[in-house]
Parts: structure tokens; C-alpha cells; sequence
């Protein structure tokens, strides 16, 4: 057995010298003597002299000592436990607002990617409206710039749209304009751009593109779109598409100008193709 802290702690041990001053000898022992008792079990021993009261009472007073300390001691546990709790439910309110708030940036992002799309985009066909067309095919046109590469654009007009319309109506009209336009998207690579210029006139800017490799692409995506057939009121209805376009190296000193030349060139090379 060792003697506990508590017995061996300065208030313990001024009962003991205070003892010692008055009566006698006085000391612990972890073997023999008048046992120090808490809660049933032995803590120490007693051995110490003067009269029984005295020594009694010193005996008591440890004992006390003792009780008052294992009473803060079970005290503190409560606390700590309460704490512990606390704490925890603390932790988890905290990951759960974490957990709240990153979703409600997500939901934010993507509220703001949704804005920016509809801001930027035709509500009938899904291609980009004319400002956001100009707007990026700046930015295109710098980057071709930069690096020396070309850039070809592409102007695409649906042929004899008003007998679309008028043949068949604006609903049948609007239809073939989605379709053509999601054909258009589908077979452009993922950093070319399409937008709707107005009507039924389409643009394609195709970064990093030479004109000879734009044919190809041209070629392919008018083929595309008259290979389509729409179930019209009067039968199968089909459509054609001309396609006019131009590539350069766009001028880092004159970036406006150059892009507004390949827009006018291919714009007059799609009136060559519907004559």
C-alpha cells in the first residue's frame, strides 16, 4: 500500500506538525496503525502519540481531509464529464452548420452558374446570345493572338427559313432552330463556341482552326443538319444550311479589326454559298 497524495498534500502535513507541536510524534504509515478510512476501504495508517482524544482527533481530521478531497475529486469528474458532453455536442453542431453552409455554397454556386447561363444564352436554342458570342470570342481571338495560331469563323444560315415558318407554322419553326442548333453543338470541339447571331443565322468561332481544316468542319456539320427529317403536319420536313467562313492569325495590335474583318469576310462568303 502507498499512502495516497491527498495524505501526503501540505494540508495534511500541517496536521501532522500541528500534532507533533502540541502532543507529539505523529506520522503515516502505509502498514500499521489507526486506520484512515473513506468510503470502506483503508486509505493509511496513523501512528501517533499523546492522548487518544488528541490523536482521535487528528485521525478524524484526516479522514475528513481525505472525504473532502475524494467529494471535489468526484466533483470535478461530474464536471469534466459534463464538459466532455458539451463538448462533443458542441463539435457536432459545429460540423453540422460546416455541412449546412458548404451546401449552401453549393447551392449558391450553382444558383450563380444557372444566372450567368440564362444571362448568357438563348432561351430557344441554347447556344450562346450575341453579346456573350462577342464577349468570348474576344477573348478567343486574344488567346489565337498570343500563341500565333488562327481562328476561323463560321456563319451558318438556315436556307428558306420563312417557308418554315410560314408553311408550317412558328412552332414547327422553332423547332427545327433547337434542333439545328444542338446539332451544331454537338459537333464542335469542347473550346469551339456557338452562338445565335439572329433568326436563323448561327456563328461558330473555332480557336487554334485553319481554313482548311474549318471546311472540313463546315462541310460535316452541313451535311449534319440536312440529314435531319421533322415530322412536320404535311409530311417529313427537311432543311439546309449555308455555311460561310473565314480564318486569319488574329493581330495582337489590331484584335478588334481583325475579328470584325473575319466576321464581314465570312458573312460575304455565306451569300456566295446561297447564291
Amino acid at each position: 500500500m502507498s499512502i495516497p497524495r491527498i495524505l501526503r498534500s501540505q494540508p495534511a502535513r500541517r496536521l501532522l506538525q500541528h500534532h507533533r507541536g502540541h502532543h507529539g510524534a505523529a506520522r503515516l504509515s502505509p502498514t500499521s496503525g489507526l486506520p484512515i478510512v473513506l468510503g470502506g476501504g483503508t486509505l493509511a495508517y496513523l501512528q501517533a502519540e499523546g492522548d487518544a482524544v488528541a490523536v482521535e482527533s487528528l485521525r478524524l481530521s484526516l479522514s475528513a481531509l481525505a472525504e473532502a478531497a475524494a467529494l471535489e475529486r468526484a466533483r470535478l469528474e461530474v464536471t469534466r464529464r459534463k464538459l466532455g458532453r458539451l463538448t462533443s455536442r458542441l463539435r457536432l453542431a459545429e460540423v453540422r452548420l460546416l455541412g449546412a453552409i458548404d451546401q449552401r455554397k453549393i447551392a449558391l454556386m450553382a444558383q450563380q452558374q444557372r444566372l450567368a447561363d440564362v444571362a448568357s444564352t438563348d432561351p430557344l436554342t441554347g447556344a450562346l446570345n450575341r453579346r456573350a458570342l462577342e464577349l468570348r470570342t474576344a477573348h478567343a481571338a486574344e488567346s489565337c493572338a498570343a500563341t500565333g495560331s488562327p481562328m476561323t469563323v463560321m456563319v451558318c444560315d438556315l436556307d428558306h427559313f420563312k417557308r418554315v415558318n410560314d408553311d408550317h407554322g412558328h412552332s414547327m419553326g422553332d423547332e427545327v432552330l433547337a434542333a439545328c442548333a444542338a446539332t451544331l453543338r454537338a459537333g464542335r470541339r469542347s473550346r469551339d463556341l456557338v452562338g445565335r447571331w439572329g433568326g436563323e443565322e448561327f456563328v461558330l468561332v473555332l480557336p487554334d482552326c485553319s481554313e482548311a481544316d474549318a471546311l472540313a468542319v463546315g462541310e460535316r456539320l452541313r451535311a449534319s443538319v440536312a440529314d435531319q427529317i421533322f415530322e412536320a403536319a404535311t409530311g417529313p420536313l427537311r432543311v439546309t444550311v449555308s455555311v460561310g467562313l473565314a480564318s486569319a492569325v488574329p493581330s495582337a495590335d489590331r484584335l478588334r479589326e481583325t475579328v470584325g474583318r473575319l466576321f464581314e469576310l465570312a458573312d460575304e462568303r455565306l451569300y456566295d454559298a446561297k447564291d
